[in-house]
């Protein structure tokens, strides 16, 4: 009987013991469901804050890929005499020779139409706009009596931007 009752307090030790170590096992799964699930959620904050990273580069190449065109315009306004207005400004890319021979690269160009007391006048800002040596060719395209009767000159000038290959 003294091994049966040892046998039976061995076993209820060892069910003791297996029953510790069962919980011991499951409140470790616990813990490492709950921390699971923390770093999942972290994870999801991580790539919610990473996508709105990603946008705000987005954005930010996309301003830097588009200029500044208000410097050019203040720039243009500053060699026009008071008495030379313009009336349209047209940005156009088009397909023009290169700098480079038997190249073909797209080119900037410039349309702006306005008016003047005389032709002179619309001579000179033509010759102004090309002394800011911002274009590789600037033009009077156009010039003639302006059809409002007040003895003004219209005029037209296209300025071509600088050649890609040539600015690199």
């Amino acid at each position: 009987m003294a091994y049966a009752s040892l046998i039976a307090t061995g076993w209820a030790i060892s069910t003791l013991f297996a029953a510790d170590g069962r919980e011991s096992l499951e409140s470790k799964l616990a813990r490492g469901d709950i921390e699971l699930r923390r770093s999942e959620d972290s994870l999801a904050q991580l790539r919610s804050e990473l996508a709105e990273a990603r946008k705000t580069i987005d954005m930010r190449r996309a301003a830097l890929d588009r200029p500044d065109w208000s410097a050019l315009l203040r720039t243009i306004g500053s060699v026009a005499s008071p008495d030379v207005s313009l009336r349209e400004m047209k940005l156009d890319a088009s397909v023009a020779a290169s700098a480079v021979p038997g190249q073909s690269a797209p080119r900037l160009s410039l349309s702006l139409s306005g008016t003047a007391p005389s032709q002179l006048q619309a001579s000179q800002f033509t010759v102004r706009l090309q002394k800011l040596g911002l274009f590789d060719a600037v033009d009077l395209v156009r010039s003639g009596r302006d059809l409002t009767g007040a003895g003004a000159v219209s005029f037209d000038v296209t300025c071509v931007a600088p050649d890609e290959e040539v600015r690199r």
